[in-house]
């Protein structure tokens, strides 16, 4: 991620590589320049990450002060033109989505998990079942991090989750249950990172999961072929490339 201190993404920049716990030394100004060059990130309004949230995926996003108001707010009747620049204060960032894992969100109509599910592993603009919204007084996130939404086609303000449960309304930030639109970040297009290291893993199931092979050469039979790993597969139903053409 970068953050140019100039509007039009120019003039100086600091160039971010990991989670950051405390970003208020940081003099950075409103409106902010963000590049997010890659995963999913989230500004968070207070230091430890804490307080409100502001999610971010690839991408350029010029943000204006996203929680509340920023610091030094000049007069109402000041003139525009000699009005001081207005400082945007980032409480702490966190990268949050860092790898290919397919995202996965499943809403619950009781509390604690409870009754029957309804699972996403994908976006979904109009969630709403015969025109109502899905009923979800819990929420677990197995990964992924996820905007929820109380109305279709993404409007109003999301609800930001993170992998982990939540119990009730109270848990997510929600007064009601309603959900009718959900969006996980995600990382884009795979590229070749580690194009001298060629390392494949072949799955048993659908999504990765059940056992797995790593292949790091031509294998003309990685199914019933047992090795040093030890590990006999009837059937291949999903691949991640780690490394490597």
């Amino acid at each position: 991620m970068l953050i140019y201190q100039e509007p039009g993404f120019t003039g100086e920049k600091i160039e971010i590589q990991g989670d950051v716990i405390d970003a208020t030394p940081w003099d950075l100004q409103d409106p902010l320049c963000i590049r997010v060059l890659r995963g999913g990130w989230v500004l968070y309004e207070k230091p430890s990450y804490k307080g409100e949230k502001c999610a971010l995926d690839e991408g350029d996003h010029e943000l204006y002060y996203p929680f509340g108001h920023s610091e030094e707010q000049p007069p109402e009747d000041q003139d525009p033109e000699t009005k001081p620049s207005k400082r945007f204060v980032i409480g702490s960032l966190r990268r949050v989505v860092r790898d290919y894992s397919v995202p996965e969100i499943s809403l619950f109509p009781e509390e604690n998990a409870e009754g029957k599910k309804v699972t996403f592993r994908d976006t979904s603009e109009d969630s709403r079942i015969y025109g109502l919204p899905i009923k979800a007084k819990s929420i677990i996130i197995n990964a992924g991090l996820w905007l929820v939404f109380s109305k279709p086609f993404f409007e109003g303000a999301p609800r930001i989750l993170e992998v982990g449960g939540y119990t009730n309304l109270q848990a997510w930030g929600a007064t009601e249950p309603d959900v009718a639109s959900v969006h996980p970040l995600k990382i884009g297009e795979p590229k070749v990172e580690k194009p001298d290291e060629p390392k494949v893993i072949i799955f048993e199931k659908s999504y990765f999961q059940g056992k797995s092979r790593e292949i790091h050469t031509d294998s003309r039979d990685f199914m019933t072929r047992v090795d040093s790993q030890n590990v006999f597969m009837s059937s291949a139903g999903s691949l991640k490339v780690v490394g490597g053409w």
